[in-house]
């Protein structure tokens, strides 16, 4: 299976898509606005959000309204971050996981990952074109109208001058059964291929599980997922930022093989991130 992400994330420092709306989303716990939500940049805590929520803006002459709920299903219960420096443990720490979502967009035909961790990230699955919206590059917000905290942008995925600045396909997991990362003795391997496409900078290894077949429904395979993450990918999005930008592509992994057509649905659990600061020193 081949899946072309987007890099969200920080902006600047990259060339702006050609086409591009600034957008100012509107977060609320009913359809009509009644209760509101700001949608500044600050990381929020877990009782501020419900588990089902509306977002709304308005792009490209249209209305979005995103039936959102909460998606801490992609994040085991004990997952942790681990900070690695050479080879030594700098610092350990719990992984949020309260302020990813999934869902529809109301509007129109289509499919919503969304994270509300720092901002508004996340990507639009709609019939003619996919959609990504990321909070605003600083330089951008200097120039615009409004409550420049809360300003974001939106641009389609399809946008050739942001095909090779934000999307990659050239990128597998490595599945490495010797690794001590990977525990093969805990469950049996399900029958899944070797070698699949995922984000640039991260190394995956699969402990794969299989769950009872259901008579009723598809059968469901579970993939444990421990992320590694390079001192590239680390330096270039920075400590404060790293682990909202891993975590919201697999939101956004984990909506893309629940939703595929095959015979089985994949449920994608990230069970820790490990992320080195520096090369490691065999």
């Amino acid at each position: 299976m081949n899946i072309s992400l987007p890099v969200l994330g920080k902006n600047s420092g990259k060339l702006l898509p050609r086409d591009y709306q600034l957008i100012y989303p509107i977060i609320s716990e009913e359809p009509h606005f009644s209760t509101v939500y700001s949608s500044q940049r600050h990381r929020r805590s877990a009782p501020q959000l419900r588990n089902d929520l509306f977002l709304n803006f308005t792009a490209f002459n249209q209305t979005f309204q995103l039936h959102l709920r909460r998606n801490g299903h992609f994040v085991a219960p004990h997952s942790f971050v681990q900070y690695r420096y050479y080879n030594v443990s700098s610092s350990t720490e719990s992984i949020e996981k309260q302020c990813y979502f999934k869902g529809k967009v109301a509007t129109r035909r289509g499919k919503a990952a969304v994270s509300l961790c720092d901002g508004v990230n996340g990507v639009l699955q709609l019939e003619d074109d996919d959609y990504i919206f990321e909070p605003a590059p600083h330089h951008l917000l200097s120039t615009s109208y409004g409550d420049t905290e809360a300003s974001h942008i939106l641009y389609r995925a399809s946008s050739s001058s942001v095909q090779n600045q934000y999307f990659d396909s050239n990128y597998t997991i490595e599945n490495n059964k010797s690794d001590t990362y990977y525990n093969p003795s805990r469950r049996k391997e399900a029958d899944l291929d070797e070698n699949q496409t995922l984000p640039n900078g991260s190394y995956i290894y699969f402990n794969p599980t299989r769950t009872k077949r259901a008579t009723h429904r598809k059968s469901v395979k579970t993939v444990e997922t421990l992320v590694v993450v390079d001192k590239h990918v680390y330096w270039k999005h920075g400590r404060n930022n790293i682990t909202t930008y891993v975590l919201s592509m697999f939101n956004i992994v984990s909506q893309l093989f629940q939703e595929s057509g095959d015979a089985y649905r994949i449920k994608i659990v990230v069970v820790g991130l490990v992320i080195l600061e520096t090369d490691e020193v065999c």
